[in-house]
Formats: structure tokens, C-alpha cells, sequence
């Protein structure tokens, strides 16, 4: 989820060590073949015919009801038309695929989990969907914050067999399966890059239709800026193109509409850039400084060069808040970029440490590793337009209301080539904005209500200074005007236009 954020969470680790994402991601499950009834589990059909035809209010817990469930007979026919495994509740392979990053949302019995091999697998799952009056979710990565990629009696889509990268001199085409570290991987070595966020298995599909905040935001804009065409599968099962020139309602949702895009996404093409060496800082501060800096914080993003990203980090242990910054340049420029972002914070650093990397080594520092466990946690966002001396308040008296509960609250800058496309010209909507906070505990004896507790008080603090939510940090029960802003009724349009039953799942209702 997202991701990972799923996206540009990165933990406050001790000075010198590598940073690392708040929120993981999740391992791949290993392959299986055939479908696996409930309650038979030595049963398994390998499927014989080879077929080469061509994600109102977020819900809190989401399902599917069928208007016609199919029997025993029904699956076992559908895996013969299908070239990818088919798993039923009741088998091992079931127990382990249906699980998303967050250990809170196990106890979601999807009706089945097909492990997609191609896209006619997609195709003829919708046909079969449609048939038995069931919903489809497509899990990539499976980092939703609210477990969007599953829900009760739906079919879920697992596309990480579909996760190959390829590229051109200037652009990549992305399969939806491939994880966010895979596309660094496969890209780098041939001097490119796509901008990503950097939670190393975060699917690069649900990410990339959220918007996508990363640390190269502000030279090159959002994940979703970067698209040149989407492939889809529509409710109905066609296949069809999503770009300027065609189906440009769908190329239009698909930047920043995240899961009420109305199809799954096969594969993405993006325009690329040269992946550089780079140079990373990171400062801390005394907590007594934590408002100067983040109002000195803003107050760089105001002149700093398009080609610095820094973000704020404001840990809250037992009461006492650590401030720090973490922050990315070109290579040989992070000590003039941390030099004026002490300058403008006015309060020197109680430790610093600069070094300069490969750009996949970068990618792996930031991400702290290439994957992690699953991991229990809670995490929101609000969208502050300018962080100013009553914004940098709001947020502070926001980390605070956690009391001693241990948690953070991290800034992302959402200026820069962010605000070269405007607000209407695609689905995601903060396009004059100065930051995001991203609210964030980690629950590890699954307090779960208690973490919410407190993001439900810290949106009250800054309410007045929010000008909305990152989409790609969905909460359960929260308006979808948080998130698209005057951009939800056209996403309303097209989801209605194109699914106008629904088939596609998604924990949002534009």
C-alpha cells in the first residue's frame, strides 16, 4: 500500500544509519498451478486450456455479495480457462495468498485469489465475475491502508506474476505486478529511472493511480506525471489503451483516482529520466526546535532548487518530540542543500551526516533494504497549503494529542514541478499546495482503535489548515471529497460510465 506509501515514508533512524520506510512490504508468495476446492485441498485441477487471447465514503469493511455463487463445478470450469492458479477458501496456497501487508485485515475471505499470467486471465475473470454476481479486486502490492486490495466473497487479482519492466531510450513500460524496487532495478543498470516513492514492494499500479509523492516530486512531478498510456481491462473484459489520444476519460482517472479508476490496470508506460548518483543528509535537531523546523522547512522549499527534496520528520517516543530532516540531491550538492535548510531553520543541527551514492543505491538506503515484514499499523494524511506559522502550530499540537503513545508525523513537500499541471487536468487535485503530513503508528499488540484515536485528533487539530487527504493514505469512513476535491464528480462520471455495476471493487464511492 502504496504502497507505501506507501510512497516517501522515511523512518527516523540513529545518525549514520540507513533510513527506512515507516510502512514495509509485503513478500511474494511462491507460485502455484490449478485450483484448490475448499475443504478437498489434495484436489487440484492444473488448468488444460491455454488461452492467448488478448482498486459517498471510503468503506470500513468492504464486501462483495453474490447474486449467484458459483459451485464447486463452476470454479473448476473457470480454472480451465485460465492460465494462472485459482485458489478456493480451505487450501494452504488460499491461506497464504489472500494476505495483504497489514496483519488487520486477515480475516477478509475473498471467494477466491487467481494469480494472474496474462491478461486474458483478467478477461475471462471479468466474464466469470459478471456471470455469478461477484466483484473483482486487483492486488499489486497489497499496501492499501484500508485493505483495498481484498474484501469479503470478491475475486482477487493477484498481478505479481505480471511484473515485467522493459524499456526504450526514453520511456518504460511497467507491467502493474512489478514491485516499486523492481522497476529501480530492472531500469538503473541502463541509466534510467522512473520517479517513485520508495517502499521497495509497494505495486507500482495502485501507487502510480494514487498520484505517487517521491523524493524526485519536485524536479519531475508526481509517479502519474510521468505517464505517456495505461493498459487496461475493462467490467466488460475488453482489453483497451488509455492515453491522450484514446480513452483519454480513463487516461485522466487514472492520474490520482486510485481505486475508482473503473478497470485493472495490465501495464503502464512512462516517460523516463537519467538515473544519477546521488547525494542524501539528514539532520536532527533538539526537540525544542521541532517548529523551527518545520516552519524553516517551508520557508526552503520557498528558493531551494527544483533538483533538492528534503522532508520533516516529527517523532513523538514518551512524550518527547524528535525533529529531523532527511533529504536527497544530485550528487555533491547535498551539503549546499542541508547548509541552507540549517540557514533558514536558524537552529543548528545536534547531528548531521552527508554521503553520495549509486542512484540504486540510493533506492535501497532510502527504502531500507529491497523488502520488509508484514507489519501492523495505522497511518492518515492531510494536505496543508502553506506551511505557515499557524500550519506548522496545528501540526505540532497534532503530534502531541498522541500523548504517550509513540508515533510520527512526516512532511512531504508537494511543490515544484508538482504545480506544472494543474488541478483539472487530471484526477489528482493538490496541485497548489505547499505539503503533506502523513500521520503514522505503528500498533504492534494491534491497538488499532487507539492509533485511530489519535489521527482522528490530529486531523481536528490542523482542520483549519487542511485542504484535504492523500489518496494514496485512504482511511475507512472519510469523504472522497478529502481526496479529489472538485475532482470527484468527473471521477464520478467516468467509474459510472464505464462500471456502472460496480464489478470493479473499490473501498471509495466517488
Amino acid at each position: 500500500m502504496t504502497s507505501i506509501d506507501r510512497r516517501t515514508v522515511l523512518a527516523t533512524v540513529a545518525a549514520g544509519a540507513a533510513a527506512g520506510l515507516l510502512t514495509a512490504c509485503t513478500p511474494k508468495a511462491a507460485p502455484a498451478t490449478g485450483v484448490t476446492p475448499p475443504e478437498t485441498a489434495a484436489v487440484r485441477t492444473t488448468a488444460t486450456t491455454k488461452s492467448t487471447a488478448a482498486s459517498s465514503s471510503v468503506a470500513a469493511t468492504p464486501s462483495s455479495s453474490a447474486t449467484d455463487a458459483p459451485d464447486l463445478a463452476a470454479w473448476k470450469k473457470f480454472a480451465g480457462t485460465v492460465t494462472g492458479s485459482v485458489e478456493l477458501p480451505g487450501s494452504g496456497p488460499y491461506a497464504r495468498d489472500k494476505l495483504l501487508f497489514d496483519p488487520e485485515f486477515d480475516h477478509y475471505k475473498p471467494a477466491a485469489v487467481l494469480r494472474a499470467t496474462s491478461v486474458s486471465d483478467i478477461s475471462r475473470t471479468m466474464a466469470f465475475a459478471a456471470d455469478h454476481g461477484l466483484q473483482v479486486a486487483a492486488r499489486s502490492g497489497g499496501h492499501s491502508y484500508v485493505g483495498g486490495s481484498a474484501a469479503n466473497g470478491t475475486i482477487v487479482i493477484d498481478m505479481r506474476q505480471l511484473a515485467r519492466v522493459t524499456s526504450t531510450r526514453s520511456t518504460a513500460t511497467v507491467e502493474a505486478g512489478a514491485g516499486l524496487y523492481a522497476v529501480h532495478a530492472a531500469l538503473s543498470p541502463k541509466g534510467l529511472t522512473v520517479p517513485t516513492g520508495t517502499c521497495p514492494t509497494v505495486g507500482s499500479s495502485g501507487y502510480t493511480l494514487g498520484g505517487g509523492i517521491g523524493t524526485e516530486s519536485r524536479s519531475f512531478g508526481l509517479t502519474c506525471d510521468q505517464l505517456q498510456s495505461l493498459q487496461f481491462v475493462l467490467p466488460d473484459g475488453s482489453a483497451v489503451t488509455a492515453s491522450t489520444g484514446s480513452n483519454s476519460d480513463l487516461f485522466w482517472a487514472a492520474r490520482g483516482g486510485s481505486s475508482t479508476v473503473p478497470g485493472i490496470v495490465t501495464s503502464m508506460k512512462f516517460a523516463t529520466h537519467a538515473a544519477t548518483d546521488r547525494g542524501t543528509f539528514r539532520l536532527t535537531f533538539p526537540a525544542a526546535s521541532a517548529s523551527s523546523v518545520a516552519a524553516g522547512w517551508g520557508q526552503w522549499l520557498n528558493s531551494a532548487d527544483r533538483a533538492w527534496w528534503a522532508n520533516v520528520h516529527l517523532d513523538l517516543q514518551g512524550g518527547v518530540l524528535s525533529p529531523s530532516v532527511v533529504g536527497v540531491t544530485p550528487a555533491g550538492q547535498e551539503g549546499s542543500a542541508a547548509a541552507a535548510l540549517i540557514r533558514a531553520i536558524g537552529v543548528s543541527p545536534s547531528t548531521s551526516a552527508y554521503t553520495s551514492r549509486s542512484y540504486l543505491a540510493t533506492v535501497r538506503y532510502l527504502g531500507g533494504g529491497i523488502t520488509s515484514a508484514r507489519t501492523s499499523f495505522v497511518g492518515g494524511s492531510d494536505v496543508i497549503t502553506t506551511m505557515d506559522a499557524q500550519s506548522v502550530s496545528a501540526i505540532l499540537q497534532g503530534v502531541k494529542a498522541a500523548g504517550a503513545r509513540s508515533v510520527t508525523a512526516i512532511l512531504d513537500p508537494l511543490d515544484g514541478a508538482v504545480h506544472d499541471v494543474t488541478s483539472s487536468a487530471s484526477a489528482f487535485p493538490w496541485r497548489a499546495q505547499q505539503a503533506s503530513v502523513q500521520w503514522y503508528s505503528n500498533v504492534p499488540r494491534g491497538d488499532y482503535a487507539a492509533a485511530r484515536t489519535w489521527i482522528t485528533a490530529a486531523h481536528q487539530k490542523v482542520s483549519g489548515v487542511s485542504a484535504g487527504a492523500y489518496v494514496n493514505y485512504v482511511e475507512a469512513g472519510v469523504s472522497p471529497d478529502r481526496y479529489f476535491g472538485p475532482n470527484r464528480g468527473k471521477l464520478a462520471s467516468i467509474r459510472q460510465a464505464h462500471d456502472p455495476g460496480h464489478r470493479v471493487h473499490s473501498p471509495i464511492t466517488p
